[in-house]
């Protein structure tokens, strides 16, 4: 408690970092893999190369400016793998999860939903298209997969990677 106080003496209009801190709080969260374990997407996406002999980065950072990307899979030398989760991501299309069709989502379906902030499936597309185009600008080769797309089609998903190579 009196550490507390001390500290609301001292800071009355809180703590504030510095660019540097900020910044260096930045690439030690950069750093951390989120999940924590590899989707079924992206572990699938894995196979498909290690069987076809296309070797790959796991989890690399990109800083967009806007912020700090992992991109699931990254190829020497442009090339990001994103394995976009149906529900995450807001497929809008239909799709088929353990042999059920699920409807695709609609702009306007709340996704997320906090005291802070409710994100909506079309937010999640502009920030997706966001993060595809400063890749891009960044000069690489982004191609991005349906988690349902990649489980029920992943031969489709080999040929689209196969051609980014060559």
């Amino acid at each position: 408690e009196k550490t507390r106080l001390t500290m609301a003496k001292k800071y009355p209009d809180g703590l504030k970092h510095t660019e540097e801190s900020k910044n260096k709080m930045s690439v030690a969260r950069s750093k951390q893999v989120f999940p924590r374990n590899d989707t079924k997407g992206e572990i699938i996406l894995q196979d498909i190369c290690k069987k076809n002999g296309i070797e790959f980065i796991k989890h690399k950072n990109f800083n967009l400016g806007f912020q700090r990307h992992q991109i699931d899979l990254f190829i020497e030398p442009n090339i990001c793998l994103e394995s976009d989760g149906d529900f995450w991501h807001a497929n809008p299309n239909n799709y088929k999860r353990n042999g059920k069709t699920q409807t695709g989502h609609k702009p306007n379906k709340i996704m997320i939903k906090s005291k802070q902030k409710i994100t909506r499936a079309k937010d999640r597309w502009k920030l997706d298209e966001r993060i595809t185009d400063e890749l891009r600008k960044q000069g690489n080769v982004v191609l991005r997969f349906w988690e349902s797309e990649i489980e029920n089609n992943p031969e489709k998903c080999l040929q689209k990677i196969i051609k980014a190579i060559k």
